[in-house]
């Protein structure tokens, strides 16, 4: 039997959502944010499972994950979380946990995928800013220039338009799924920085300096680089892309 997204379970927390289903219903994207830890899988389904109604919603989609109904019929939660971790770590199924505001974040930036697929030319955001990228790596050394080379040859589309979408109001904060108080200051200020840089490509006619600000933006890129922060902008563009969204106990926003 085929799977869809419609097979995918969405339970939510005050913070946090986690997407339980067959493995062959999540896009492929989406496999990035997996829990793959036996102890991370089954304490993540024991807390979200105690949340009003989402057991007994989950247990309804058991027999279409392929998972004996019988053998957990009396089974409680935490044996339930067991049984639902042991069949993620034999791929019988998988479990994915997105901050929420990851969850909002690729959401709200689906309308730039079709922007980002467009070529482009110097005349356009989308063409400057790929011209911008491609200039980057000149002004990066080392690993850090590897892991941006390696993120735009992987999917240059994906990382255009996580970047596109740091000079939307109110976006950048939302893609590290944090709190504004745990976040280095470096981090924060790399990121204001980088959203000047991108607001100027926006901005500016055709005939703007790219160079230059391809240079700038590689000074915030190093630290987001180093820190792992440029990938998981990357990750959460696509991150739960394709899935249902999540309403509150587990219900559906369709």
């Amino acid at each position: 039997m085929s799977s869809s997204a419609t097979d995918i379970v969405s339970l939510r927390s005050a913070r946090e959502t986690l997407f339980v289903g067959p493995l062959s219903a999540f896009p492929v994207q989406a496999r990035r944010v997996l829990l793959r830890d036996r102890l991370s899988l089954r304490d993540a389904l024991a807390a979200f499972l105690s949340r009003p109604g989402a057991e007994e919603r989950v247990r309804r989609f058991l027999r279409r994950w392929g998972i004996d109904t019988a053998a957990v019929r009396a089974a409680g939660r935490g044996e339930l979380a067991e049984v639902l971790a042991r069949a993620a770590g034999s791929g019988v199924i998988a479990v994915a946990l997105a901050a929420d505001p990851v969850v909002a974040f690729s959401k709200m930036t689906e309308d730039l995928d079709a922007r980002m697929a467009q070529e482009g030319t110097a005349d356009d955001f989308p063409g400057r800013l790929r011209v911008v990228v491609r200039l980057v790596p000149a002004h990066l050394e080392g690993t850090v220039r590897q892991e941006f080379e390696a993120l735009a040859a992987g999917d240059e589309r994906a990382l255009l338009a996580g970047l596109a979408a740091m000079t939307l109001p109110g976006v950048s904060l939302s893609i590290l799924g944090s709190s504004l108080f745990t976040v280095p200051g470096s981090i924060l200020e790399a990121i204001d920085r980088l959203g000047e840089v991108l607001e100027a490509v926006r901005r500016m006619p055709s005939d703007a300096p790219l160079p230059e600000l391809a240079e700038a933006a590689a000074g915030s890129l190093a630290v987001l680089l180093r820190e792992g922060v440029l990938r998981r902008l990357v990750d959460a563009r696509f991150a739960v892309k394709g899935m249902p969204a999540a309403g509150r106990f587990g219900k559906p926003v369709r």
